[in-house]
């Protein structure tokens, strides 16, 4: 008899990405023979569709409260890490049928303890989807980083009790950090399956990326910024977002632009709410920020408002800090200056919010736990 391989993935309020995952298995050239749904405390109760004959069975374990990707995923793993191998995917994630397959095999190979993939991008054709299409892929070479995102894993049950999973972390997510570093510890491999495609097909608003580009970059910015300084913490990700402007206005893609201007606002304002010591002498005054930030839009009222529509839910800085500021964060938004000049601002005023403003009105999202208010439901099934 083979070693049975058990299948884990979560859901939190996205059942229809549950249920699209699910009914893919059945087209994978090596299936779980086990498979558990963990409800991370869904406002509706989770219920899986209807399978095929000849389908492994489907467990759901509820949890009564929502804990989160990581607390989900630490339940969801130790539940069924008494089988031979672990297969743990996220809901919206779809490997190509070959993918378990490829990755057996690296699993196979002497010390190897994880096996992960190559994450792109695949929902939909509105201007958030292009753009995350563009530049959300997780790429990360475990040979050279020591990471393997969490969205795929494949491991042996035992690695997952042998490492005791995640150990003390206890944050809502960077789970996959904080495994790797306990393998690495404890001399295991890191493999990853470089010739199996794997999608990743969640409908993300615009506010959702932004705040999830925040939560999994603000740490290490914020931790740059109070070790050494400012310019250190910010200087790398203005010349990022320049040469992506740059690239966006040669591609025909002005609201590209403004898809930047967003996500820096919002990585800023998360920044200051969280207390971030800009200066030595500590905080500073968002007040000042936000009027340099809104003054730079002024003469363009219509991107102004749906910026400030955007940033809505990000969560307000305490009062206070440190003031006379104002000239660097002028400095820090010239990298804006020549697109305002080149006229992109102009067209995004004429012509881009109207763009982004359908994507709001023709696209029903997914729900997206870091920005539960921005995403309506998508209600179509089927794998995507």
């Amino acid at each position: 008899m083979g070693e049975e391989l058990a299948m884990v993935t979560y859901t939190f309020n996205d059942a229809r990405l549950a249920d699209g995952l699910l009914r893919s298995v059945p087209t994978w050239s090596v299936r779980p023979q086990r498979v558990l749904v963990v409800d991370d405390g869904s406002a509706t109760a989770y219920a899986p569709p209807q399978m095929p004959e000849g389908a492994p069975p489907v467990a759901i374990e509820r949890l009564d409260e929502n804990r989160g990707p990581a607390g989900a995923k630490a339940h969801g793993l130790a539940a069924v890490a008494d089988s031979d191998m672990v297969l743990s995917v996220d809901c919206d994630i779809r490997p190509a049928p070959y993918w378990v397959a490829h990755a057996k095999e690296l699993l196979a190979e002497e010390g190897v303890g994880l096996v992960g993939g190559i994450i792109t991008c695949d929902a939909g054709s509105g201007p958030t989807a292009r753009y995350m299409a563009r530049y959300d892929i997780l790429d990360f070479d475990p040979q050279k980083t020591g990471f393997l995102t969490g969205n795929i894993w494949l491991m042996r049950g035992e690695v997952w009790t042998a490492v005791g999973g995640f150990g003390a972390h206890s944050g809502p997510t960077h789970e996959d950090f904080a495994f790797c570093r306990r393998l690495a510890e404890q001399g295991y491999v890191l493999r990853r399956v470089e010739d199996a495609p794997v999608r990743q097909v969640r409908r993300m608003s615009r506010r959702a990326l932004a705040a999830q580009h925040s939560r999994y970059t603000g740490a290490s910015v914020r931790a740059v910024v109070e070790r050494k300084s400012l310019w250190d913490g910010l200087g790398p990700i203005v010349q990022l977002v320049s040469m992506r402007m740059s690239s966006a206005v040669q591609r025909g893609e002005d609201v590209f632009v403004y898809l930047e201007l967003l996500l820096f606002a919002r990585l800023m304002l998360d920044l200051f709410a969280a207390r971030t010591r800009f200066v030595p002498q500590g905080p500073l005054d968002v007040a000042e920020f936000r009027a340099a930030l809104m003054g730079r839009l002024e003469p363009y009222p219509t991107v102004r408002g749906l910026l400030e529509d955007d940033l809505a839910d990000a969560s307000p800085a305490p009062p206070g800090g440190c003031t006379g500021a104002r000239d660097v964060w002028e400095t820090l938004l010239d990298m804006f200056t020549p697109f305002i000049r080149a006229g992109v601002f102009d067209r995004l005023e004429r012509e881009g919010v109207a763009t982004l403003r359908r994507e709001d009105a023709e696209n029903a999202f997914d729900f997206h736990y870091l920005a539960p208010n921005a995403d309506a439901p998508a209600t179509d099934g089927g794998v995507k």
